[in-house]
């Protein structure tokens, strides 16, 4: 299932570019917080700008925000999470992604996305971007892990060989 329906027509792209704004609908944002396992997801935005590159490949460069309601990973209370990510990704012909040089393959480069069908799938690109960027372990500022002793010998460390020792015999003295 497509979380995120935006694209952009390259028939839709003039020579000076393509400015853009998405909104997520009520529908999108449902089904991005189940994709997501996230409780709530209340925005999904992203401003944008489309530039023809050479070889018919095209630049969208800009801005996506989002707000979701996530579960503390310890008090289990719910936190609302904000993120602003920069959009900046390449697409190319599907014929030209099997022939990427050597002067592409930089480590700070992402690989290019495919154009599919004359379109930009943009949405699914916003999509992957949070799903990448969204905190797998959410936690509260003010939470903390209590630490306990598993032996019940209160300030004493932990200790494997701990069991071993109420096993040995009594020595006399």
């Amino acid at each position: 299932m497509e979380q995120i329906a935006w694209s952009v027509g390259l028939a839709d792209i003039s020579e000076d570019g393509l400015s853009a704004t998405n909104l997520a609908t009520d529908n999108e944002r449902r089904a991005i917080a189940d994709a997501l396992a996230v409780t709530r997801c209340d925005l999904v935005f992203c401003s944008y700008d489309v530039k023809a590159l050479h070889g018919n490949r095209f630049k969208a460069s800009g801005l996506i925000r989002a707000t979701f309601e996530q579960v503390c990973v310890v008090t289990l209370d719910p936190i609302e999470q904000s993120l602003e990510i920069d959009l900046n990704v390449e697409f190319w012909p599907s014929s030209q992604l099997g022939s990427l040089t050597e002067e592409y393959d930089e480590p700070d480069r992402d690989d290019p996305e495919p154009i599919v069908d004359g379109q930009l799938e943009i949405g699914r690109v916003v999509y992957e971007l949070l799903a990448a960027n969204i905190d797998p372990y959410p936690r509260s500022p003010d939470a903390e892990l209590e630490r306990s002793s598993s032996n019940g010998k209160g300030d004493e460390p932990d200790n494997p060989f701990a069991v071993l020792a109420d096993l040995k015999p009594a020595t006399k003295d």
